[in-house]
């Protein structure tokens, strides 16, 4: 497992032995896991919106996946 990426908004994990990403939106407290090409996709679109350093353009990216967002985040 590696932290990928960590904001107030978002906390990205990568399971290297698997290529999933699991996504958890701290906005909602909702989780999704992703593989493949989403993943993929979602990498490229999270490098271009860390680029940005805009809160706005993070915020877009995760309501483009909102409909993947299905399990709620339990926190321990």
């Amino acid at each position: 497992m590696v932290i990928v990426f960590d904001s107030p908004q978002v906390h990205v994990v990568e399971y290297p032995g698997v290529e999933g990403l699991e996504v958890v939106d701290k906005r909602s407290a909702r989780i999704m896991y992703m593989r493949e090409g989403v993943a993929d996709q979602f990498r490229e679109q999270l490098a271009q919106a860390i680029e940005t350093e805009d809160d706005d353009v993070m915020d877009d990216l995760l309501d483009q996946y909102t409909s993947m967002l299905l399990q709620p985040a339990v926190y321990h």
